[in-house]
């Protein structure tokens, strides 16, 4: 049985990370999946560590007030990256809190695997060194990203953006058939 922690901290990671899980079960039932998840997620029987909402903090009053909840939520996830010791872990969006986990997780010799690159080609393009030290794959929603990680020890997959597949007509959805990611 393959592990994968999975976590997403904010509603369209949720939905991008429960959609993921869908696929990769029709595809494969040896998969486990267990992580810091939204309700889609949930819905997917995705094992919840902690939830994404006590996660995320937006403004600086709501900080204040979420600060020590993210933190136990982060501790939690180090925990399961130590104790449950996953094959993969695989990080959905929320990059200032998500990437520090898959740096760690990364050193620890687990295959960290970053979904929606941050955009770095319009703002700080200086980190794109520190996230290829915190991941192996990164999953670009933009085409023009992956060359932007040239270079750098990161393998930087473009797998399109979810709102184009709703968009785009059937036949060109059709030709997609990779997730991006090789797991065993």
């Amino acid at each position: 049985m393959k592990r994968i922690l999975i976590c997403a901290a904010e509603p369209s990671g949720d939905a991008l990370a429960a959609s993921l899980v869908q696929e990769l079960r029709h595809r494969r039932s040896d998969l486990q999946f267990s992580g810091l998840t939204g309700p889609l997620m949930r819905a997917a029987r995705v094992h919840s560590l902690a939830s994404g909402e006590d996660a995320t903090v937006l403004g600086v009053a709501e900080a204040l007030g979420k600060a020590a909840t993210a933190a136990r939520t982060l501790w939690r996830l180090e925990k399961a990256l130590r104790v449950w010791r996953p094959d993969l872990l695989l990080t959905v969006d929320s990059p200032s809190l998500l990437l520090r986990l898959a740096k760690r997780a990364k050193k620890r010799g687990i295959i960290t695997v970053h979904w929606v690159s941050p955009q770095i080609w319009a703002w700080r393009p200086g980190r794109a060194r520190r996230i290829a030290k915190s991941v192996d794959c990164l999953l670009c929603l933009f085409s023009m990203e992956p060359p932007l990680y040239r270079g750098l020890d990161v393998r930087a997959v473009f797998v399109g953006h979810p709102a184009a597949d709703r968009v785009l007509p059937k036949r060109v959805r059709q030709k997609k058939t990779s997730t991006g990611l090789r797991i065993g």
